[in-house]
C-alpha cells in the first residue's frame, strides 16, 4: 500500500522539476538541454532524462527540452556539445520503456 504523504510529495516534486526545467529553458535553451543530459554522480551517473523515463514521468519527458534531445537522438543530430555516452543511455531507456508498456 502506498503512503498518502508519499504520493503528495511525489506529485509536488514532479511539478517542481517540470517548473524548474521550464524556467531554465526560458532563460537559456542550450544550458537547459545540457542539464537534461548531465550525468549526476550522486545518482549512479544517470541523467535527469533517464530518471524521468525510469520513473515514468511522462510530463517531464514531454517537455520541449526533453523532446528536443530525444528528436536529436532519434534523427542522429547530436551536436558537439552533447556527449554521446550521456545521451545514448537515455534513448535506450526510453526505447525499453516503450517496449515494456506494449507487452
Amino acid at each position: 500500500m502506498v503512503d498518502w504523504p508519499s504520493v503528495v510529495f511525489c506529485r509536488f516534486y514532479k511539478q517542481l522539476a517540470i517548473g524548474v526545467l521550464g524556467q531554465c529553458y526560458s532563460s537559456d535553451q542550450l544550458k537547459a538541454t545540457l542539464l537534461v543530459v548531465r550525468q549526476m554522480t550522486n545518482y549512479g551517473r544517470t541523467t535527469p532524462l533517464q530518471l524521468a523515463v525510469h520513473a515514468d514521468c511522462k510530463d517531464f519527458v514531454a517537455h520541449e527540452v526533453c523532446q528536443t534531445v530525444l528528436t536529436a537522438i532519434w534523427c542522429g543530430r547530436i551536436e558537439e556539445g552533447y556527449s554521446y555516452f550521456r545521451v545514448r543511455p537515455s534513448a535506450i531507456s526510453l526505447f525499453c520503456l516503450s517496449l515494456q508498456s506494449h507487452t
